[in-house]
């Protein structure tokens, strides 16, 4: 490769693989796993194949340093393993395994951001808040999940009410959750 096709991958590389992490993330709040085994299936991953491939990153790191290629494989191959993981569960639902599943608010909550613009390179104003609305789930076999939701369903929800969630089978067999109702 060219000098310049090196340039251009020394820099879209890493910004494919924040957006990966990123969806993978949004795809982890949708899921009813915990937080850890998406990040473990990850590691494991990329540390399987870090001994293989390592010294493959060469072109992208310029370095000959063994530590450097090591770490430059582990963050590309575990965030992409982490969103492939992730996304990949709730982009291939089973709909024949519809299931419902009952849960109690436990919590809510809501996170009040104060929004920004730029007005030249090195000032911003703020130019409104912005509030976030999470429920915290606790189902009955202990397990509990915060969930980010809309107004509407917020301020029609109760401390202590019980939620019916629509869940289907991933692909990689984790839950998602399709959708969320109060119980009748």
């Amino acid at each position: 490769m060219n000098d310049k096709t090196i340039r251009i991958l020394q820099y879209t590389v890493p910004v494919i693989c924040l957006f990966a992490a990123v969806g993978g993330y949004a795809a982890y709040e949708k899921t009813l796993v915990a937080w850890w085994l998406p990040v473990a299936a990850a590691v494991v991953t990329a540390a399987a194949t870090a001994a293989l491939f390592a010294d493959r990153w060469r072109w992208l790191t310029t370095s000959r340093s063994t530590v450097a290629n090591v770490a430059c494989h582990l963050c590309i191959v575990g965030s992409l393993s982490y969103a492939a993981l992730l996304i990949g569960n709730c982009l291939f639902t089973d709909a024949g395994s519809t299931a419902e599943a009952s849960c109690t608010v436990d919590a809510k909550f809501e996170k009040t951001r104060t929004t920004y613009r730029t007005m030249s390179r090195h000032r911003r104003i703020p130019t409104g808040k912005r509030t976030d609305y999470y429920l915290r789930l606790a189902f009955d076999d202990g397990s509990t999940k915060t969930v980010h939701v809309q107004k509407k369903l917020y301020d029609r929800t109760r401390k202590g009410s019980r939620k019916r969630l629509t869940l289907q089978r991933g692909a990689f067999g984790f839950p998602v959750i399709e959708n969320m109702d109060n119980e009748q």
